[in-house]
């Protein structure tokens, strides 16, 4: 199944041509289907900067167009904070990606609205409805400044703002590292209401198994991830969403 979706760096860096280069090779050689990148909203992708009153989604189109022309798709992670809408300058790596919540969470639901209604109108409903929309990066640990409860409002405001622009667009969450917050999540989005297309997360060999699986249990390093996604799916069966797809969106 890994060869639906792989990772790469960040946005900006699929306007270079070595990247470009690169990915018709990996393409071509074990015919991957999307890939994931972080920073699609960083202020060097000119989304939104401060001081600019409207986003703009050039760069994004760039990278996108360039994706598709190679046959792949993007697997949509909606990060990080743009400078125009973020309520501090926390941030992240060495790219400074901004881990702040914004400062009006409609604000954000107003961007990803405006990123999926540009990306139907560029590309089709047909070909868009294929992607996923999947909402930030790891928000249990350092790449989310605010809280949980927080980062439950930015993805009721991002899964809003998608479905509005049409209902067959995809969108899930919450992208947590170490297989984190799943039930919590879902408990959220049947409690409120909140639309959920697939259950997203991640976990790699070497994270705390405590975190991963609660305090005295230990499994063997190679079989951490096989467990921990046999967690995570029986808490998906244990909800109100019960058929969901999961996707493993980072793993080594």
């Amino acid at each position: 199944m890994w060869e639906e979706c792989i990772g790469s760096d960040r946005a900006v860096v699929g306007l270079r041509e070595q990247w470009l280069s690169d990915l018709e090779a990996v393409k071509k050689t074990i015919g991957i289907k999307s890939v994931r990148f972080h920073g699609l909203f960083n202020d060097e992708m000119g989304v939104w900067p401060a001081g600019q009153k409207q986003p703009s989604f050039l760069y994004v189109d760039m990278v996108f167009d360039a994706m598709l022309e190679r046959g792949v798709k993007p697997l949509v992670e909606l990060s990080f904070m743009p400078g125009k809408l973020a309520s501090g300058k926390n941030s992240i790596l060495w790219y400074r990606g901004n881990t702040t919540p914004p400062v009006e969470m409609a604000q954000w639901g107003e961007l990803v609205g405006a990123l999926a209604s540009h990306c139907v109108a560029r590309y089709g409903i047909q070909e868009v409805r294929t992607w996923s929309f999947e909402v930030w990066n790891e928000p249990n640990i350092m790449f989310w400044s605010g809280t949980k409860d927080q980062y439950f409002e930015l993805y009721r405001q991002s899964a809003t703002a998608i479905k509005k622009v049409n209902e067959s667009l995809r969108v899930g969450g919450p992208s947590t590292a170490q297989a984190a917050w799943v039930g919590d999540f879902l408990e959220f989005c049947s409690s409120q209401n909140v639309p959920i297309d697939f259950v997203s997360t991640h976990v790699y060999p070497d994270d705390s198994q405590k975190k991963v699986f609660g305090e005295g249990i230990h499994y063997p390093i190679e079989e951490v991830i096989q467990r921990a996604m046999t967690m995570v799916k029986q808490q998906i069966e244990a909800s109100k969403f019960p058929n969901l797809p999961l996707y493993l969106t980072e793993w080594s």
